[in-house]
């Protein structure tokens, strides 16, 4: 091989192999983007302090996407607030979904199954009045609401939903609790969104007015 074909070819390779650094606003991810890979240092912030973190490599010829195509294909979390103190909030857990996204002309589908809302575990209990509203974010395109009694009984034991109505409000965002006793309740509210379905439940520690 002749020296000039030689240069030709490590230039070549060079270009192939070095990447392009881009760093975005999203909390400070870090993408290198060469012509036969990609490196995503991840560090994102998705919703109430939640970061996605961790490194991912991509290589040819699935390198050439927009960054938004390899996040997370996922509902949207939902927070739920305290009528009285707004600046505390519980953040529902996500349960079964369908989910669908379209990026780079392309889209990505998720199907992710969960345990029944009873059986799950939940980090915090948000504190509140019978008969009072709390407020969420995130939460729209509600078609159910579900409220049990707070015990560890899956449904396969034979719990029921209890009879009560919980009424949702998209023009705020608020839910409506029923007159209920006190005692450990756990919501479980179905949102459809076109073909996207999902469910979230969180629990509540419900006291009567005085």
């Amino acid at each position: 091989m002749k020296g000039r074909d030689l240069l030709i070819l490590i230039i070549i390779l060079l270009i192939l192999i070095i990447p392009i650094r881009l760093k975005y606003k999203d909390g400070g991810t870090v993408e290198y983007k060469a012509v036969l890979y990609k490196v995503i240092k991840w560090n994102r912030m998705i919703e109430f302090g939640e970061y996605k973190t961790g490194t991912e490599v991509i290589l040819f010829p699935n390198n050439f996407h927009p960054i938004d195509y390899y996040d997370d294909v996922r509902p949207l979390r939902i927070a739920v607030y305290n009528e009285n103190k707004k600046d505390e909030y519980v953040i529902g857990n996500t349960g079964s979904y369908t989910w669908s996204k379209e990026v780079d002309g392309k889209w990505l589908h998720v199907t992710a199954d969960a345990i029944d809302p009873v059986s799950m575990d939940y980090e915090k209990v948000l504190e509140v009045l019978s008969n009072s509203k709390i407020y969420t974010m995130n939460l729209s395109n509600v078609t159910k609401i579900y409220l049990y009694e707070g015990h560890k009984t899956a449904w396969y034991e034979g719990l029921m939903p209890l009879s009560y109505k919980v009424i949702f409000d998209e023009s705020d965002g608020s839910l409506l609790l029923p007159n209920i006793t006190s005692g450990d309740y756990i919501v479980q509210i179905d949102i459809e969104d076109g073909d996207n379905t999902a469910w979230y439940s969180f629990k509540i520690s419900v006291k009567e007015k005085n």
